[in-house]
């Protein structure tokens, strides 16, 4: 039941939020008051009219339906908590490439990499609502001289488009804009995104600096056990107190190895 009173209820969906986008349980329980204040039946459901209209305030368009498909929602009339609070993290964590990603997703369903024009520009006029601006304008125009002749093009086409005419894809970013400052805020978002990328960064670092020790010691490990080929084959004394033959000693291991190698991979042929 969708009760403000009780915990939020965690599934799998919200467990991701919480570990991909490292979620705080205060913050979950704060998307969850917000959820239950539109499920007033108290069913576990939102309906998604409700969402984009009363929470998110933002028309509902095939631009939004996109995301109840981009997220695999199980109905595209109602959303329980789990589906509300990914869709919610999902965008607001959006950075601007990803927005174009998810705007190119929409116009290639079959994912091939290529949107028809024709597509294209109905999709950016419903965009607008078939009101027309010289940003538009310009913009087809644009398109058509990128047109090579197929009447397609591929993202990184598309992305042009955007950093040429970014007002264009406006109502895009806007949809974006809406949903934070209409659930957690822009200030929180913004700093936990950059809370989350400085994380990233380590984790990142710490991962690099792991392989680099355990690269080091695998060298290390080598190293000692050609030593102690080179050992045996000098023997110990004159290893001890002649350590200037040590390296035409090792010369001549690595050149009997790959000796082997070659041997071995011209017996395999």
């Amino acid at each position: 039941m969708g009760s403000a009173h009780a915990p939020a209820p965690i599934d799998v969906r919200v467990e991701r939020c919480m570990k991909t986008f490292e979620m705080p349980k205060d913050k979950i329980e704060k998307l969850w008051h917000l959820f239950t204040r539109y499920d007033r039946e108290g069913t576990g459901y939102m309906p998604v009219d409700d969402f984009f209209d009363r929470v998110v305030v933002y028309p509902r368009s095939a631009l939004t339906d996109s995301l109840l498909a981009l997220l695999e929602t199980k109905s595209d009339n109602a959303m329980n908590f789990g589906e509300f609070a990914e869709l919610i993290c999902t965008v607001c964590f959006f950075e601007k490439h990803d927005l174009m990603k998810y705007f190119f997703f929409i116009l290639d369903p079959t994912r091939l990499g290529l949107v028809e024009k024709n597509e294209l520009r109905h999709f950016i006029l419903t965009l607008w609502k078939h009101e027309s601006n010289t940003s538009i304008n310009e913009a087809f125009g644009y398109l058509e001289q990128m047109d090579d002749g197929d009447g397609k093009y591929n993202f990184r086409q598309v992305c042009a488009v955007a950093e040429k005419y970014p007002l264009v894809f406006f109502p895009l970013f806007e949809l974006q804009v809406q949903v934070v400052k209409n659930t957690l805020g822009e200030y929180w978002w913004e700093s936990h995104k950059a809370f989350v990328r400085d994380l990233r960064e380590e984790q990142c670092k710490k991962e690099i600096d792991r392989l680099a020790k355990e690269k080091k010691d695998a060298e290390k490990a080598a190293e000692t056990a050609n030593d102690e080929i080179v050992r045996r084959r000098m023997g110990y004394l004159k290893f001890y107190l002649m350590p200037w033959m040590r390296a035409g000693e090792r010369r001549k291991i690595a050149k009997i190895a790959a000796i082997e190698t070659e041997l071995e991979e011209k017996f395999r042929k």
